[in-house]
C-alpha cells in the first residue's frame, strides 16, 4: 500500500517532458493555439480542473497515489462542520470515506499546506476527474506513479484514474501500473512523443518503439539486464491509432 507524497518532493523529468512538448508543438504540429503549461503553485487543483475541457491533448507530470494511508477524508469535514446523528457518525458519511473513487488520484499544489474548512486539498481524485468534460481530449498521458491501478468492486469493475478519464470522455489514456523512476519515465514519454509527433507512428506503435529503445539501451548501460521494471509500467488504453 502506498502513501500519498506529504513533503515536496521535485521531480526534475517532468520539466524536460515540458520543454520536449513545447518544442514538438512548435516545429512539428504548427499549432496555432499557445501551449497552456501549468507549474509550480499554478498547477493547483482549480486550475487543472478549469484547463483541462476542451483540450485535444493533456499532459499530467506529477505524483499519482493508489489507496494511500490517509486519504482526502470527507468525514473530516462533516466533523467540522457538526454533521453528527444520535447514533454516532452517519453511515453514507462513513461509506463516503472509502468511494472508490477516492481511492486514487493526482497530486497538486498545495496538497502539503495546512487544509482550511471548505479550501481545496490539492488531491485530484479519480471521482472528481471523471466528472470533466474531456470529449475533446484525443490523448491523455499520466506521467505519474499507479496511476493505471484501481479497486476492483462488484458490478462496476477497475476503479482507477484510467478509468475516469476514459468516463470523462478521452479517447486514449497512458498510465503507469506502478511507481517509475521520474529519469526512465521522463526519457520514455520523451520518446514516445518524438515517435508519434515527428515520426507519425500511431500511439500504441509509438509507446512500442520507444519501450523497445529503452529495452536496448539498458542492455548496453547494465551489461545486458533489460530492466524490464524502467519501461514495463507504461501502458495505454482506449483508441490505440
Amino acid at each position: 500500500m502506498s502513501s500519498i507524497p506529504r513533503l515536496p518532493i521535485p521531480l526534475p523529468g517532468t520539466r524536460d517532458e515540458i520543454l520536449l512538448i513545447q518544442d514538438l508543438t512548435r516545429s512539428v504540429m504548427n499549432w496555432e493555439a499557445d501551449l497552456v503549461s501549468l507549474t509550480g503553485s499554478d498547477a493547483s487543483e482549480n486550475q487543472v480542473r478549469s484547463h483541462l475541457p476542451g483540450k485535444r491533448y493533456v499532459h499530467i507530470g506529477t505524483h499519482g497515489f493508489f489507496e494511500p494511508e490517509q486519504l482526502p477524508s470527507l468525514r473530516a469535514e462533516a466533523i467540522a462542520a457538526g454533521a453528527e446523528t444520535q447514533g454516532g457518525f452517519n453511515q453514507q458519511l462513513d461509506a463516503v470515506d472509502r468511494m472508490p473513487g477516492l481511492l486514487s488520484g493526482l497530486v497538486l499544489a498545495g496538497a502539503n499546506a495546512e487544509r482550511k474548512l471548505g479550501s481545496e486539498d490539492g488531491y485530484l481524485t479519480a471521482e472528481e476527474i471523471s466528472y470533466l468534460d474531456l470529449t475533446h481530449c484525443d490523448l491523455a498521458v499520466l506521467s505519474a506513479c499507479e496511476s493505471a491501478l484501481g479497486s476492483s468492486r462488484s458490478g462496476e469493475g477497475l476503479i482507477s484514474l484510467r478509468r475516469a478519464l476514459r468516463i470523462a470522455g478521452a479517447r486514449s489514456v497512458i498510465s503507469t501500473l506502478w511507481k517509475v523512476g521520474d529519469p526512465q519515465t521522463s526519457r520514455l514519454v520523451r520518446d514516445f512523443y518524438f515517435n508519434y509527433w515527428s515520426r507519425g507512428m500511431g500511439k500504441l506503435e509509438a509507446l512500442h518503439q520507444a519501450k523497445l529503445f529503452m529495452l536496448r539501451r539498458n542492455r548496453l548501460e547494465f551489461q545486458g539486464d533489460a530492466r524490464p521494471v524502467d519501461w514495463g509500467a507504461l501502458i495505454l488504453s482506449g483508441d490505440w491509432r
